[in-house]
């Protein structure tokens, strides 16, 4: 059972998965972020986000609520196939410290 805002923030996984299923949408959101994280900057230094792709079937099932990934494969800087996921709950941290830095 959710309780408090753990419900509230897994209320929007399945809008989070739609939007940044998107590999366009994905690639502007890190864009945006990495100028106030540091880590997520350097690891984007590291590959070549005009090659991110997405992996349909790397999705987990979330039906109407519940937790969801998103994942993808990009190419590196040298030209290896990186693959990660996004938790969409790291995607909620990266919207507030974007909202917090922009206060």
């Amino acid at each position: 059972m959710l309780m408090g805002n753990e419900k509230r923030n897994r209320d929007h996984d399945g809008f989070l998965k739609y939007v940044y299923s998107v590999p366009e949408n994905v690639h502007s959101f890190f864009n945006i972020a990495s100028k106030t994280n540091l880590s997520l900057a350097a690891m984007l230094s590291e590959v070549d986000l005009t090659t991110l792709e997405e992996i349909p079937e790397a999705y987990n099932e979330v039906q109407e609520r519940g937790e969801a990934d998103v994942a993808f494969k990009v190419k590196s800087n040298s030209g290896e196939e990186v693959f990660f996921d996004i938790p969409l709950s790291q995607v909620l941290e990266l919207q507030q410290e974007l909202q917090n830095a922009s206060l």
